[in-house]
C-alpha cells in the first residue's frame, strides 16, 4: 500500500463514507453505486463488498457497501484522521475517544459517553488484563445490599450495575433469584 492509496481512500470516504459507532464497535461504512471503486475501497480496508439494496426498478443503479468493524476501522480512522476535513476529523475524535475511554466495550453493558464508576473501570482493566470475564464475584451481603438498594424508577438497574460492575444479565439474575437463590 502506498501513500497515494491512502490519500485517495481518505478522499473517497471524505465523500462517501460513513464513520459510525455501536455500542460495543466502531465501523466505517462505504456505499457506492460503482462496483469498481467500492471494491478498490474494500481492497485497502481489508474489507468485503456486499449488495445492499437490489433495484425496484430500472432506472436506479444497485448499490454496494463495505464495511470495516473493530480495531480495523479505529486503525484507519487513526491513518486517515489528518487527511480529513474538520466535520468528519470530529466525528472520528468522537468515535475514538469512546473507543478508548475506559475499555467499556468489554461487556458491562456501558454505552460510549455514559459514566463508569471508578470500581468498574478497576474491574474492566483486571478482567481485560486476565483475558477473562469481568470479575463479579459478590458476597453475600453485597448480594442482600443490592437486593434492599433495587427500587424500580427511583434506584435504577444501570446505577447499581455500575456500583457493583455487573454486567444486566448478571444483576437480573440476582434480582430474580436465579443465582442466590438461597439467600433470604
Amino acid at each position: 500500500m502506498t501513500t497515494r492509496d491512502i490519500d485517495w481512500l481518505a478522499g473517497f470516504l471524505e465523500g462517501e463514507g460513513c464513520f459510525h459507532s455501536t455500542d460495543f464497535d466502531t465501523r466505517i461504512i462505504v456505499c457506492s453505486t460503482d462496483r469498481d471503486v467500492l471494491e478498490r475501497a474494500s481492497m485497502l480496508l481489508g474489507s468485503s463488498v456486499t449488495i445492499r439494496k437490489k433495484p425496484m426498478d430500472l432506472e436506479r443503479k444497485q448499490v454496494y457497501t463495505t464495511t470495516a468493524c473493530g480495531s480495523k476501522a479505529s486503525g484507519w480512522m487513526m491513518t486517515l484522521y489528518s487527511l480529513m476535513g474538520e466535520r468528519r476529523k470530529a466525528k472520528i475524535k468522537e468515535i475514538l475517544e469512546g473507543w478508548r475511554c475506559s475499555n467499556a466495550r468489554v461487556g458491562t453493558g456501558a454505552r460510549f459517553g455514559h459514566p463508569v464508576s471508578e470500581n468498574t473501570r478497576a474491574r474492566i482493566r483486571a478482567a481485560h488484563i486476565n483475558k477473562s470475564r469481568l470479575p463479579t464475584k459478590l458476597t453475600a451481603e453485597q448480594v442482600r445490599l443490592i437486593r434492599a438498594k433495587y427500587k424500580p424508577f427511583v434506584v435504577t438497574r444501570k446505577q447499581i450495575c455500575e456500583e457493583y460492575g455487573l454486567s444486566a444479565s448478571a444483576l437480573g439474575s440476582i434480582l430474580s433469584r436465579k443465582t442466590w437463590g438461597l439467600l433470604p
